[in-house]
């Protein structure tokens, strides 16, 4: 009856209401779920590209040498496509990596030339230092046939004595440093052999200015051209990035 299919209509419609409350919206990310994002493009070959996460477009025409800075992506199983922007558009480079509720993470692509494109990411710390001070760290994302030694000095100083972090890896990061309010100056020197003298300075900075509660993260890259790229670590350059303040 007329009655009886009204009925079944009306609570159809609740069901229907019940869903949808429930699911909380197709497109709404809940409280807590969400996570930070920054990449580098820091290969020489790839120039400007296109930052895909999950299928949306979150950058484009991201130039070589340069960083997104961060912006906000849903947290869990995450699929970053590096790609060439149109009228050519290819993917570059596919990396997926687990990004934690409120967490803040960089990610790098880098290499050059014969090695192509490699990539890694990086877990920021955006908690404050104690007691007004900052903290820096150093990323190493430069190809290079040399090992590397770092030192983190303040600024006007000159490599002496041991090394703040010794023959750092490729595509790794150092501890974060917690340092007086001042500016330092961060030096790359050659890795020495064992019991030589401090190694040959590769590259400086240049002042770094730290104020308090500040986190800074330097990336150390090669300067390259396009299918061209000194491994010898003669030619290198550096990113400084604001993780804090």
């Amino acid at each position: 009856s007329n009655y009886v299919r009204l009925c079944v209509s009306f609570l159809s419609g609740l069901l229907l209401i019940s869903m949808c409350l429930g699911c909380g919206g197709m497109s709404t990310t809940p409280p807590g779920s969400a996570a930070n994002l920054r990449v580098i493009q820091g290969n020489a070959d790839a120039q400007t590209v296109n930052v895909v996460v999950d299928g949306t477009l979150m950058k484009s025409n991201l130039g070589y040498l340069s960083n997104t800075g961060y912006f906000t992506v849903p947290s869990g199983d995450t699929m970053i496509n590096i790609q060439a922007p149109p009228p050519n558009v290819s993917s570059l480079e596919n990396a997926r990596i687990n990004l934690p509720a409120n967490s803040h993470t960089t990610f790098v692509m880098d290499g050059c030339c014969p090695f192509e494109h490699s990539t890694t990411s990086f877990a920021d710390d955006t908690t404050p230092s104690p007691n007004g001070n900052a903290k820096l760290r150093v990323v190493d994302a430069s190809l290079s046939t040399t090992g590397f030694d770092i030192f983190v000095l303040p600024s006007g100083s000159t490599p002496s004595g041991a090394p703040t972090f010794s023959a750092q890896a490729f595509n790794s990061a150092s501890a974060y440093l917690t340092l007086a309010p001042a500016a330092y100056d961060v030096f790359v020197t050659q890795t020495p052999p064992p019991g030589g003298p401090i190694g040959t300075v590769l590259f400086h900075t240049g002042a770094i200015t730290l104020s308090p509660n500040q986190n800074r993260t330097v990336v150390i890259l090669n300067l390259c051209s396009p299918g061209s790229c000194d491994t010898t670590g003669h030619t290198l350059t550096s990113l400084t990035l604001a993780d804090l303040n």
